[in-house]
């Protein structure tokens, strides 16, 4: 019995469909980018990531590639929407064909940003909140160049004024150059100093896989001063102006994802900075060669629990005579770093004032897992999470080098604490904590907060 033509139709459409997404013949002849105004077409002249769209043969890679090109435009910040639009090409077939290809046209439908624009956020962190307003002038001269002009201000009366000239580089737009100009007021609580800086910035980095690389020169004019009368001398020795020019290499390995509630995406996440200042080559009077790593990685647990772990390290060494500015040296102590202790209050203190070091090295582990009985399944309750946590630290002022130095110092005696508690997490962007908290073990001159101890911006 010949089955009716509406069915014939409707199978003969499902069977070219198939066969266009199992095929291996098409070819993508042109790709345009259609809706530009302000930005100049040669600016995509010579890209490499239209390369894996241009060499795509099946559906499967069209689809994957032309997604992957959206995403590259929408990362420069000069389009507000980009449409991908796939039609028959119009162009003649190439003469080195030989075999019968369907050829394709593929064209990026985008939509500029405004000229201008403004924005305002806030930000959290271990010691402060913060607010930023903002400014910023996109696709200034039709490169996808950028101005910021912004001000920002937190809880413990820190404020800053910056202009930020940025502009995407390479083939492919995974690298960029910065300028920065900045005057930034910032006042140290726990040593009792304020620092007034006014220079410059300058960026190069490179996005490659999951590595950031970052070279940075900065050139700053430095005033430091103590307005609380009850400082202590060690601080105030420091005051005074002082010329900080100095290079940076930052490098930067991440295979999280995107940042999950509680203790984050498994993965890793490595950092290290080594920064030189001074010199003959710098100039300055400020001379010192300064390291710090932070490593961290989070464990998928059953019944939807994760294990954290964390380790920082640094140590700074002066090139001169000189002794290392309280400015430069490393504190530890506090919610986001070595909790059940007062915020810089592991290492030297004087009068209640934390000194710093010059050389430390923290590390913590921690647990968590979901609420009892899961309450508020999807909603409101599933922002808690049960904290639990051992964490350990030390910290000295020695710049003696040696391994049996280092071993000593940095292995006795070791401040250490543990606790329980909740963590809290709200659309990624306020990530809090309430512990109680023993310490366990703690130096001569360590400031303990045993108790509840409240932390905000906790960097996991």
């Amino acid at each position: 019995m010949d089955e009716p033509p509406e069915e014939s139709r409707r199978r003969s459409l499902a069977d070219d469909v198939v066969s266009l997404f199992e095929s291996r013949n098409l070819r993508v002849r042109r790709v345009h980018i259609s809706g530009l105004g302000r930005t100049r077409s040669s600016f995509f002249d010579s890209r490499t990531f239209f390369e894996p769209l241009l060499r795509s043969e099946s559906v499967e890679e069209l689809m994957v590639s032309s997604g992957a090109v959206k995403d590259k435009l929408l990362s420069l910040g000069i389009f507000r929407d980009v449409q991908v639009t796939v039609d028959a090409s119009q162009a003649p077939p190439a003469r080195l064909d030989t075999e019968e290809r369907k050829n394709l046209d593929v064209t990026f439908e985008v939509e500029e940003n405004s000229w201008r624009g403004a924005s305002a956020m806030l930000s959290t962190s271990a010691q402060e909140a913060s607010a930023e307003a903002a400014v910023r002038f996109p696709n200034m001269l039709g490169g996808a160049e950028s101005l910021t002009v912004g001000y920002s201000k937190s809880t413990n009366k820190s404020a800053c004024y910056h202009a930020d000239l940025s502009k995407p580089l390479g083939a492919d737009f995974n690298s960029r150059a910065t300028l920065t100009l900045l005057r930034q007021f910032e006042p140290n609580l726990i040593s009792r100093y304020d620092v007034v800086n006014r220079g410059f910035t300058l960026d190069l980095s490179n996005l490659s896989g999951h590595f950031t690389n970052t070279l940075k020169y900065t050139g700053l004019w430095r005033q430091l001063s103590c307005p609380d009368l009850s400082a202590p001398l060690d601080v105030r020795l420091d005051s005074g102006h002082s010329i900080y020019s100095g290079i940076s290499y930052i490098l930067s390995f991440d295979s999280r994802g995107a940042r999950k509630p509680g203790a984050g995406s498994p993965g890793l996440h490595a950092h290290s900075q080594v920064d030189v200042a001074g010199g003959r080559a710098l100039g300055g009077d400020t001379h010192f060669v300064k390291w710090e790593g932070r490593l961290k990685k989070v464990v998928r647990l059953p019944l939807g629990a994760y294990l954290a772990l964390s380790a920082r390290a640094g140590h700074v060494f002066p090139l001169s005579e000189e002794k290392v500015s309280i400015m430069d040296k490393f504190f530890i102590g506090g919610p986001a770093c070595v909790r059940g202790f007062a915020t810089g209050g592991v290492g030297a203190q004087a009068d209640g004032c934390s000194l710093g070091g010059t050389t430390f090295w923290t590390g913590g582990l921690s647990l968590f897992s979901r609420l009892p009985f899961r309450p508020s399944l999807g909603g409101f309750g599933d922002k808690f999470w049960l904290h639990g946590f051992v964490n350990a630290g030390n910290i000295s002022n020695d710049t003696d080098l040696s391994p049996d130095t280092v071993i000593r110092r940095m292995a006795s005696p070791v401040s250490w604490s543990a606790g329980l508690g909740l963590h809290f997490t709200v659309a990624n962007l306020l990530r809090a904590e309430l512990n109680y908290c023993w310490p366990r073990t703690a130096r001569r001159g360590d400031r303990t907060a045993p108790g509840f101890q409240f932390g905000i911006g906790i960097d996991l």
